[in-house]
């Protein structure tokens, strides 16, 4: 039932930055490290709000250029975290390689949603 009202509450966007399922996880303190690369406040709350009121903020300050070059710059830190493992953990490859997939389709709506300002409109 709430992931049924969750998915109504929060764009197609949000749902796929917040997937705890994806293999990309965006913890509060990743969406906060990037609010205040842009001089942003964010105050600490569930990764939802957090997540919300980043791209309310760095919308509404024309900063989503830098919000993309931010997020894909966390995106690469797991891209680095996940090649590590894929290459130290043999068995685990098929899992990490879904994880690489999905890293690189994020990276992709992030582009696409942020560089043309779908979000909130």
């Amino acid at each position: 039932m709430k992931q049924t009202s969750y998915k109504k509450q929060y764009s197609f966007f949000e749902q796929s930055l917040l997937n705890i399922s994806s293999g990309i996880y965006f913890s509060v303190k990743d969406f906060i490290d990037i609010a205040k690369e842009l001089d942003i406040s964010l105050p600490f709350k569930t990764r939802e709000i957090v997540l919300q009121k980043l791209l309310l903020e760095a919308k509404q300050k024309k900063l989503n250029d830098k919000l993309i070059t931010l997020f894909f710059q966390k995106l690469e830190e797991k891209k680095e975290q996940y090649l590590a493992l894929h290459v130290n953990y043999e068995k685990s490859k098929p899992l990490i390689s879904n994880w690489l997939r999905q890293l690189e389709s994020t990276k992709m709506l992030i582009q696409r949603e942020l560089f043309q300002g779908n979000i909130y409109e």
